[in-house]
């Protein structure tokens, strides 16, 4: 989602910090699973559906800053002649898979199916990443994430990652001699800050790094089981336990 030289301009506006690649890695796994969080909260590709999971995760101003600045992203897309293509048909002439065969709770499948188009979309459209996925998703997933829904999440992505640089690059002004954020700055920052602390608090990744750092007094969070698995080998590809 965020790439290494961009997360370094970004902290290059407040501090004479860079991102070391562990503390990229824990920034790029958080955003992962909050898009996961905000999509399976959503159960459903309104925007509507969007802003309300924007807001139950983040009911403080980071929700309200991030809705504000996915709706500008939103509103410019659509200027430069995008379409909101909620009902657009399918390659056989069929409608696409839309919010309607996603909103039964129970459907876990779907809500990765969706998830996964999600990723790679929005890595795609990221202004701060490499444009790693696809502006079509996955060919083989039968389900539909419309560009403009995808340029919505992205730019909530985008300022949430922002704001987590910018907290980061504070801890690391209380270290001596620090030169670069690590992956301990971003994760104190997760832990501290009020606006995120509840919602990394349920977080897979949370539980991950804590065993990295086991001189952490916090307890381990409680994420779902359903995340734990579809995140348990991602998180320990990023972050091997020894």
């Amino acid at each position: 989602y965020i790439a290494q030289k961009f997360a370094n301009a970004i902290l290059a506006d407040a501090s004479p910090y860079v991102i070391s690649t562990d503390g990229l890695q824990a920034l790029n796994a958080f955003l992962d699973e909050l898009l996961f969080i905000l999509v399976d909260t959503a159960k459903g590709l309104e925007t509507s559906r969007i802003k309300a999971a924007v807001y139950q995760t983040f009911p403080t101003s980071l929700g309200k800053n991030a809705i504000v600045e996915a709706e500008l992203e939103a509103k410019s897309y659509l200027d430069m002649g995008g379409k909101d293509t909620m009902n657009h048909m399918g390659a056989s002439g069929q409608p696409s898979c839309t919010s309607s065969l996603f909103n039964a709770d129970s459907d876990e499948t779907r809500v990765e199916q969706v998830f996964e188009q999600f990723r790679a979309k929005c890595q795609y459209y990221s202004k701060l990443g490499e444009r790693l996925g696809s502006p079509a998703g996955n060919p083989n997933n039968a389900i539909n994430v419309p560009t403009l829904i995808a340029i919505y999440v992205t730019a909530v992505l985008e300022h949430v990652a922002e704001y987590v640089l910018q907290i980061a690059s504070t801890i690391a002004d209380r270290q001596d001699h620090a030169d670069m954020v690590t992956v301990r700055e971003v994760y104190v920052a997760l832990l501290e800050d009020r606006q995120i602390e509840h919602t990394f608090e349920t977080m897979i990744l949370k539980t991950q790094l804590q065993k990295r750092f086991r001189n952490s007094l916090i307890m381990p969070g409680t994420g779902s089981r359903r995340r734990f698995f579809f995140f348990f080998f991602f998180s320990l590809f990023l972050f091997p336990l020894i």
